[in-house]
């Protein structure tokens, strides 16, 4: 089997990625996008198969070596809670990874790595991913984070998603107000009464402080007529948190709030052991009002059977799998327990069932611990 160049195939990726367009009207030149995603897959693939040892034991598991792959979607997967088991990493994560980013979880949970040689891709994907997403329409503009930044929390994924995001994008004015100390509302609160009224602002927020931040508002009856184009970015849902409420709900009363138009309330929706997203914006879905997320050209995702994991066609329900191009130092393929549906590059989340993993999710999960 021919080994692969790491840092060649690292480079055809990140030209990849940069040059691509993002969303393709002419058929030919979305047929050439696929094959050239389909190719670097399938090297990706092998490379981590020759190089990341505890996905190399699976793989021979389960007789999935690079001769018996022929296409991308039957790369095998593996579950993203086995980065809290296995250093899936390709090298030695101790002398080589430049960067780690924990899962989150619970207090007593063990929370999974996922290990970076270099954030150099996971940095161009986001950022390229962010601007055709949530801004293609201005340079900069005050941003106002109410989540983590990579300063406070230097392993968090998200926290320096936000910081990429304030750098990038941000103009002088931006400022965060969270730390580990919690969500300074006031401080959110003042910051935003001091804005220039005639120029938009951009917040990004994880769900559950976006909910605190808006309660507090009504609490004190505050509220906030934010400039035309302003825009609001929410991630993360209420994972660890017994307070949830229903997507609509949240919309309406942040809207109501803040002076921001539903439809200019975006989603982001990502995992740490990822290095590229879905979106669900006005700039990229003509049918805003669905609960559908897209995503760039270098990241697909496939159905799966909840209890068999056998492949479902577009359009069926199942639990996703994703194939990130980006996630060049890990694993690519990436099982999840969410439950949704699978259209071209467009996803549907549908949940997941809190009480029970799928059987099929389950059984990933234990034959990686098995084999590790």
């Amino acid at each position: 089997m021919k080994q692969i160049n790491r840092n060649k195939l690292f480079d055809q990726i990140a030209q990849f990625i940069e040059s691509c367009e993002l969303q393709v009207q002419d058929t030919q030149r979305a047929h050439e996008i696929q094959s050239t995603f389909e190719q670097l897959a399938i090297q990706l693939f092998q490379l981590q198969f020759q190089t990341n040892f505890p996905y190399r034991k699976l793989c021979l598991h389960r007789f999935s070596d690079p001769a018996a792959v022929q296409k991308w979607q039957d790369i095998p997967a593996v579950m993203t809670s086995s980065f809290k088991h296995a250093t899936l990493f390709c090298g030695d994560a101790e002398k080589e990874q430049r960067a780690v980013y924990y899962t989150s979880g619970t207090t007593t949970s063990v929370p999974g790595k996922h290990y970076f040689k270099t954030t150099a891709l996971y940095e161009l994907a986001s950022v390229r991913t962010f601007e055709w997403a949530c801004l293609p329409d201005c340079k900069r503009l005050p941003i106002i984070i109410l989540g983590p930044t990579k300063e406070l929390f230097p392993h968090s994924s998200l926290g320096q998603m936000f910081s990429w995001t304030l750098q990038e994008f941000g103009s002088e004015q931006s400022a965060a107000f969270f730390s580990p100390a919690g969500l300074d509302k006031p401080g959110a609160a003042e910051w935003l009464s001091g804005q220039d009224h005639r120029n938009p602002v951009m917040m990004l927020a994880t769900s559950l402080a976006l909910l605190e931040f808006v309660e507090f508002c009504e609490h004190n009856g505050l509220q906030f007529q934010l400039p035309k184009m302003s825009r609001i970015i929410d991630t993360g849902g209420y994972k660890g948190s017994s307070r949830e409420i229903q997507r609509k709900e949240l919309l309406q009363r942040t809207a109501a709030c803040l002076g921001v138009p539903e439809n200019w309330i975006f989603n982001e929706y990502g995992m740490t052991e990822m290095s590229s997203q879905f979106y669900q914006t006005v700039f990229i879905l003509d049918d805003f009002g669905s609960s559908e997320k897209l995503g760039p050209p270098w990241l697909r995702s496939i159905a799966c059977d909840p209890d068999s994991l056998a492949l479902l066609p577009d359009g069926t329900a199942g639990v996703l799998r994703h194939f990130d191009l980006a996630n060049v130092d890990s694993v690519a393929m990436l099982q999840t327990e969410d439950i949704g549906i699978v259209r071209g590059r467009k996803i549907e989340l549908l949940g997941r069932d809190p009480a029970a993993e799928p059987r099929g999710c389950s059984l990933l999960a234990d034959e990686l611990r098995m084999n590790a």
